[in-house]
């Protein structure tokens, strides 16, 4: 159950204009559901506990604050978040680079990942950052994904909504509308749900599914929501999840790799990039020595 205050739910009410971030419905204003990133429970808060022993957020970071919010509506709530069924996490990519600086980069020059964060949001001002070249990934920050979580409570379900995305393509790093004839299978293809852009409009209805489960033939399309909350927020979360979830997702490997490598590295093993057989654990060694790439 929620418990931002009055003043922080109208503001994320108004922020999202009444709609669903992941359905994109619009709701009665006394239906809309604020969901904490991190909850303001007791669990919530050896979340929290974890993520800043991971660097991944600071102390300081307020739960009840608009920032670790997003407006749902009842049925994506209850049907889905609250039971912990599925997840938002970072898209692909970004687990991915942030994956390849823990390893590529030596400890000793390591920047704090909440501070790396900073500095991936600054660099898409189109500011000089002292990070590994983030180009590649700038089309995919503020973007977030579903995965699933526990597959056997899922199958057969999908998310119903009347704002299906049009398609778009990455072209010059950076996402466009995609030109007519285009296939939802593509590669660099995908729809993208931005809740905030469609917020204060009347979009027109558009039919269409969300499947949440492997085997539904449109599973592997690719999705993204726009969202305005704070990607190491998501990922910590994640991270706390992904014990639960299921190897089959990339991303929840990647997460429970990160988590993993921050750890090893603070036990003075050299963290290693895994083979293809290694699976979504990376190989470590002592300091200094470890399996070779």
């Amino acid at each position: 159950m929620s418990s931002f205050s009055q003043s922080v739910t109208d503001h994320i009410c108004g922020q999202y204009h009444n709609r669903c971030g992941i359905c994109l419905c619009r709701c009665p204003a006394a239906s809309v559901q604020t969901a904490h990133l991190i909850d303001s429970t007791p669990a919530g808060g050896r979340v929290l506990e974890v993520a800043v022993d991971l660097c991944l957020l600071t102390a300081d970071y307020e739960r009840n604050s608009s920032m670790n919010g997003m407006a749902l509506c009842a049925d994506c709530y209850i049907s889905y978040f609250a039971p912990n069924l599925i997840a938002l996490s970072p898209p692909a990519p970004v687990l991915d680079y942030i994956c390849n600086y823990l390893i590529d980069t030596p400890t000793t020059d390591q920047k704090p990942l909440n501070q790396v964060f900073d500095l991936l949001r600054l660099s898409m001002t189109g500011s000089n950052v002292a990070l590994p070249d983030p180009t590649p990934i700038l089309p995919y920050l503020g973007l977030f994904t579903i995965v699933p979580l526990m597959l056997h409570e899922l199958l057969d379900c999908t998310i119903s909504t009347n704002h299906l995305p049009e398609l778009s393509h990455l072209q010059d790093n950076q996402f466009a509308p995609a030109p007519h004839g285009t296939s939802p299978a593509d590669q660099n293809v995908a729809r993208i749900f931005d809740v905030l852009a469609i917020a204060a409009g009347n979009p027109p209805v558009s039919l269409g599914d969300i499947p949440l489960w492997l085997e539904h033939p449109q599973f592997q399309q690719q999705r993204y929501w726009h969202l305005p909350v704070r990607i190491e927020a998501v990922l910590a979360v994640l991270i706390e999840q992904a014990d639960f979830g299921i190897n089959k997702i990339p991303e929840i490997n990647t997460a429970k790799a990160i988590g993993g490598i921050i750890k090893l590295q603070r036990l003075g093993l050299k963290v290693s990039k895994p083979s293809a057989d290694d699976g979504p654990v990376p190989g470590v060694g002592p300091a200094g020595g470890g399996r070779s790439p």
